[in-house]
């Protein structure tokens, strides 16, 4: 005949399972909204002294089964939560369906936006690419712009000059092209940042010569 050996926890165990019991029944309860008066009613107890010591884990002798049982019922937890081995606290199926479906869509939900937040950052890299071109296309118009007054200015019959009319329309619409590109560029990386990160002059060029 098979002789049956009886495990008896040791003393630090009993009482680590305890204060573990007693910090679950707590966390259930205020999941649940209840007070410690309110739960102790409806647990059978008369007061909530006894549930008091209990929750904190003081009470390492006298912690009934039928309480855990109750308590179970009363907060709809499961058992293996109150004892620590879950920290799943809800015990219906439906309960886990929900929260399974959360997950999903909660990571669905991630996995789009760090889709969409690498789509903005290839078309903040491809501004920034333009950015830098155009940066050095409107430096060059107001080059330009300089090199046209200088070339006026030491060349007074420039305006008898054949062609000049034709130039002077030219430089006056790259001009113009400059304006709308810059305005255009502000406001593209500024969509794509959510902020003005790319930031030329605003303020308006003028025209660099006029009829």
């Amino acid at each position: 005949m098979a002789r049956v050996v009886k495990y008896i926890p040791k003393t630090e165990d009993r009482i680590r399972l305890v204060k573990i019991l007693g910090k679950r029944l707590r966390e259930a309860r205020e999941i649940h909204g209840l007070s410690q008066s309110q739960a102790a009613m409806r647990l059978g107890y008369a007061n909530s002294s006894k549930l008091a010591k209990i929750e904190a884990g003081s009470d390492t002798n006298s912690i009934p089964l039928w309480l855990i049982i109750r308590a179970a019922r009363l907060y709809h937890v499961s058992i293996d939560f109150l004892f620590g081995e879950s920290s799943d606290w809800e015990m219906s199926a439906q309960a886990v369906t929900e929260r399974e479906t959360q997950k999903w869509l909660f990571e669905a939900w991630e996995q789009a936006r760090r889709e969409d937040m690498d789509k903005v950052r290839r078309l903040q890299d491809r501004i920034d690419a333009v950015t830098s071109f155009m940066k050095n296309f409107f430096e060059s118009a107001v080059d330009l712009e300089i090199a046209m007054e200088k070339f006026i200015e030491l060349n007074p019959q420039f305006n008898d000059m054949k062609g000049s009319n034709s130039l002077l329309t030219k430089v006056d619409r790259i001009a113009d092209l400059t304006k709308k590109s810059r305005t255009k560029l502000e406001i593209y990386a500024e969509l794509a940042n959510g902020i003005n990160r790319f930031k030329i002059d605003t303020n308006p060029q003028p025209r660099l010569f006029t009829d």
